[in-house]
């Protein structure tokens, strides 16, 4: 890992951090590997800095489409959002759609994740229905009680009211 990338993730503010990325655009290459990577104190906060340092449909981060979700799976919790969150804004074709839609209701379907990263891949397949809406029946069962009890009320709500909007669907919980 390049000492310098280290030295940056662990000594300044995001701001800071968001601004030299932003001036160095050739670390950005190496911020990528280490976000996909598994550094215990660096993976982690590399995604989540690179999240706020790409542009939606970033070229740079396209190719790497793939990548990030061969690698999602095996990350834990927060990573796995932060990835989550990478893809969200990314362009992706319809064949990988149908890969990343089963890996977001896969994630969906583990009630003992960080509520937050269920509820980051609900959005992801919220905004896949929203593009082919024919499938909004098929995932009725993603609203069942077992899937919504281990929620905060406010991400249940918030999951609730997404799945409406998108759907027409209500749910009375």
């Amino acid at each position: 890992m390049n000492p310098e990338i280290a030295e940056i993730l662990t000594k300044y503010h995001k701001d800071e951090m968001v601004s030299i990325f932003s001036d160095r655009p050739e670390l950005l290459n190496e911020l990528l590997e280490l976000a996909l990577g598994n550094e215990a104190r660096y993976s982690w906060r590399a995604a989540w800095l690179l999240n706020s340092c790409i542009q939606p449909h970033d070229e740079r981060i396209q190719k790497c489409i793939s990548k990030i979700m061969h690698v999602l799976p095996g990350k834990k919790d927060g990573h796995q959002r932060e990835l989550l969150n990478m893809l969200m804004k990314l362009k992706i074709d319809e064949d990988t759609e149908g890969e990343l839609f089963d890996l977001c209701i896969s994630l969906w379907e583990q009630i003992h994740k960080s509520p937050s990263v269920r509820y980051t891949a609900f959005r992801i397949i919220l905004s896949i229905i929203q593009k082919y809406p024919e499938m909004a029946q098929e995932i009725s069962f993603l609203m069942q009680p077992q899937y919504l009890e281990t929620l905060s009320p406010g991400i249940k709500r918030a999951v609730l009211m997404r799945y409406e909007e998108v759907t027409g669907a209500e749910k009375n919980s």
